[in-house]
């Protein structure tokens, strides 16, 4: 039965491929934005409606533009360039948890039924750098928070990684106080796959990130719409196969593009996990319950295939 869903930071990577997966199974899809006249034209070629909400804190505004909702995607976030920009820890601490309980509230006050918040594999890895990922585990603190790691130029991936554990707990805790059904999902840390819209997020930009997940959006973005479509959907959801190294994919892309000039990329500094190993991810449950997750070998081709179709990346001669 079509159903009206709301996606708070529609503008993003991944909310472009489950504005048109969610279309194209005939739901209605407001695409609630900071700014409709920056990103109107781009949104609504999507298929969604666009509504403007100028700020996560307008409680009225929110609670007027998800009436009538049936269920919430909320996928909004402050996402730093990381190690490249200082960044303003307490602003994006504070944008991603009030921001988030504000959002809780106005569905609540709304009466949407159901929420889809968009977490990360950095609320899971930062810490944990041996052995499996779970989805019982969590960044941890004495990691995050340590003064040392705060001096370094990878403050503000700290500064994400304790946005994205604060912003899911506080969610959770929220939904369990109020008879909310909020389901997670919580994509690996680097996100590449083919363009839906004019906008591509840092990865993709950049197609490195040390050791970390890699995945198409397109399983994201479907995953996003199974849990709120499948009502046995419940709890956290790891949406990443295992980890490989950040020279395997470039490896890799040497393998897929040999006309192209690829670097080798060796040796890189990282800020998480373990120098020249990669982690294993246990997305049982998700594959289970949710369906299968494409190789990142599949989701670099994706990538680059689109980049070179949309001009971003000049084709081999």
């Amino acid at each position: 039965m079509p159903s009206t869903y709301a996606i708070t930071g529609s503008n993003g990577f991944i909310a472009a491929h489950l504005i048109q997966d969610l279309c194209a199974q005939g739901h209605t899809v407001l695409g609630i934005v900071r700014d409709a006249k920056a990103y109107s034209e781009q949104v609504g070629a999507l298929g969604a409606k666009v509504v403007e909400v100028s700020s996560l804190d307008d409680s009225a505004a929110l609670v007027k533009a998800l009436a009538g909702v049936d269920g919430l995607f909320h996928m909004a976030a402050v996402h730093p360039k990381y190690g490249f920009e200082a960044g303003n820890r307490e602003a994006i601490l504070k944008t991603a948890v009030s921001g988030t309980l504000t959002v809780l509230e106005a569905a609540k006050a709304a009466g949407v039924r159901r929420v889809v918040l968009t977490s990360s594999l950095a609320a899971v890895e930062c810490g944990n750098d041996s052995g499996t990922l779970t989805e019982t585990m969590w960044s941890k603190p004495e990691v995050y928070d340590s003064k040392e790691n705060l001096e370094t130029q990878w403050a503000t991936h700290y500064t994400y990684v304790k946005s994205k554990v604060e912003q899911e707990k506080a969610a959770v805790d929220f939904a369990q106080q109020n008879g909310l059904d909020l389901r997670v999902v919580v994509p690996g840390n680097l996100c590449i796959g083919p363009i839906a819209s004019a906008n591509i997020n840092g990865a993709q930009a950049r197609l490195s990130g040390a050791t970390h997940a890699n995945f198409s959006p397109l399983d994201v973005a479907a995953a996003h719409a199974k849990c709120m479509l499948d009502d046995s959907a419940h709890g956290r959801y790891l949406i990443a196969t295992d980890m490989v190294t950040i020279e395997d994919v470039f490896a890799t892309l040497s393998e897929l593009y040999p006309d192209h000039p690829v670097a080798a990329l060796k040796g890189q500094n990282i800020a998480s996990g373990v120098k020249g190993a990669a982690r294993k991810v246990d997305s049982a449950r998700t594959l289970a319950e949710l369906g299968e997750l494409k190789g990142y070998k599949v989701a670099l081709k994706d990538a680059v295939d689109s980049l070179i179709e949309k001009g971003l990346v000049q084709a081999a001669a």
